[in-house]
Parts: structure tokens; sequence; C-alpha cells
């Protein structure tokens, strides 16, 4: 089952792929955010809409959002658990 709107795995892949260089403190657009988050940019504008969702920055047409705190979110809303060695 596909969701409307989201983005295809291909191109998923080519907007991630183009994001590896990048710093997190860098700045991308809501389309590459979407695909950090595997989600699409209709969700990402209803977040927004409604005050959820990641931090962004700028307003109506110039999205941006900091990779640092797409990953952020992310990890916390994973409820990651970190491993720890047994002895």
């Amino acid at each position: 089952m596909t969701i409307k709107n989201q983005c295809a795995p291909m191109v998923r892949a080519e907007l991630l792929s183009q994001l590896n260089d990048l710093p997190d403190d860098a700045f991308v657009s809501a389309r590459h955010a979407a695909a950090v988050l595997d989600t699409t940019t209709s969700v990402l504008a209803n977040w927004r809409s409604q005050r959820r969702g990641p931090t962004y920055h700028g307003n109506r047409d110039f999205i941006r959002y900091r990779l640092a705190t797409l990953h952020s979110w992310m990890n916390q809303r994973a409820g990651e658990v970190t491993m720890t060695e047994e002895r």
C-alpha cells in the first residue's frame, strides 16, 4: 500500500544522497526534510499549521529545516534505547 504523494523509494534515495556531505547544521528544503523523516511535504505542512513536528525556519514559500533538528526529532520519537555492553 502506498500513501498518496509519498516520495517514491528511488526519489527518496536520491534526495537522501544529496544530503550525505552536508554538516548537521545545514538547512534543507521541506522536500529533503520529508525524505529524511520518510513522510510527505503535505504532512510537514500540516504539522506546521498545527505547530507540531520538527522546528522549522522561514515562512510560507521559504521553509527550511536544520538537519540536526530532524535527526534529533526522529530520535526522540523512535524511543531508542542505548544498549550497554554486558559484563
